[in-house]
């Protein structure tokens, strides 16, 4: 399960992994850095209009909208 709220803030990116990426304290990449997908990702949402699903390191594999 995920929760998130209440925010206070907005979401610039979600990574979804099937692996766990931090186990201790977390320090997240500047904000001008998007993040890259690598093989254990398996959904990597850039929330900047359009909308590309991206899956492991192959590329996009399904496009949206934001709205």
């Amino acid at each position: 399960a995920m929760v998130l709220g209440p925010l206070n803030g907005a979401i610039d990116e979600l990574r979804v992994s099937d692996v766990q990426r931090y186990s201790e304290g977390f320090a997240p990449p500047p904000r001008h850095r998007a993040l890259r997908p690598d093989t254990n990702t398996r959904a990597l949402l850039h929330f900047e209009g359009n909308l590309a699903v991206v899956n492991g390191a192959e590329g996009v594999t399904g496009q949206g909208e934001v709205k």
